[in-house]
């Protein structure tokens, strides 16, 4: 949609900054929309989410721009490379999860759902600091229903059912839990979710369309206890929940969706305190 640059502050050379540039905006209304969306989500203050430190549109071309930090190590799937799964502790992953979800329960006091949780979307800040990037397919929420115009999709693998048209719900909260539970699947397995089945029946390079037939089909992701010894069972049987085809289950029966990011930052911190043992 956009290219990116890396700039420097001309009164700080030191100082290196992310210059997002949108060079089609009057030509392409539709990319135009995402990228202010991303521009909105931006301008939260919170720790765990992208700073923006300017914006506009340049008259003369009139192309327009974001302008954010340039944050290091940089995102998650490039810090990790090969380590996720088993060269991630689960003290760290849990740590990541909490940072991941504190910046959605931000977002979504605001009515923003991000809707591309992933590890490209998440970049360190510094050894212990995360934030949540890229929100050009977030979404605007009122009264429990988008205001937003965007259309459908997602990255496959990590995309929720409903983002996908699996289901006929409509992409709530309850996706970027969906989102939430591909992250910490593939932090605590090296594995995105439906990979291992996708290229047993597809090969390896099942497209956006194959992992929603996977998905109508019934097809689950192996639970991510079973793969990865150390994951507790209790996680395991977590994340499989979070990552159920019907939004609804993702969250104990009767519980206002408004609350699951809470609830699940609570249930991960039980977690990490008492450690239960397989």
């Amino acid at each position: 949609m956009a290219t990116l640059y890396k700039a420097y502050e001309l009164a700080d050379p030191a100082t290196t900054v992310v210059a997002k540039v949108f060079h089609q905006a009057n030509s392409d209304p539709q990319r135009f929309r995402t990228f202010l969306r991303e521009v909105r989500s931006m301008r939260l203050d919170h720790p765990h989410i992208g700073q923006i430190i300017d914006s506009g549109q340049d008259r003369r071309s009139q192309a327009v721009y974001l302008i954010s930090p340039l944050y290091q190590p940089g995102s998650l799937n490039l810090h990790l490379q090969q380590r996720a799964g088993a060269g991630v502790s689960l003290t760290w992953s849990l740590r990541i999860l909490d940072q991941v979800l504190a910046g959605l329960q931000a977002a979504a006091l605001s009515n923003i759902i991000h809707l591309d949780i992933k590890p490209q979307n998440i970049v360190l800040d510094g050894p212990a600091n995360i934030r949540i990037i890229d929100w050009g397919m977030s979404q605007l929420h009122q009264a429990g229903k988008s205001v937003s115009t965007v259309s459908p999709g997602g990255t496959k693998r990590f995309a929720s059912p409903e983002q996908l048209g699996v289901t006929d719900a409509a992409p709530s909260a309850l996706s970027d839990l969906y989102g939430v539970g591909a992250l910490a699947y593939w932090l605590l397995t090296g594995l995105a979710p439906l990979r291992r089945e996708l290229e047993t029946t597809v090969g390896t390079n099942a497209d956006l369309l194959q992992v929603r037939h996977q998905m109508q089909a019934g097809t689950c992701p192996e639970r991510a206890d079973h793969l990865t010894p150390d994951v507790p069972d209790h996680l395991g049987r977590l994340i499989d929940q979070w990552l159920s085809y019907t939004p609804a289950d993702r969250i104990p029966h009767k519980m206002d969706p408004t609350t699951a990011l809470d609830w699940v930052r609570t249930v991960l911190g039980s977690l990490s305190v008492q450690r239960p043992q397989r």
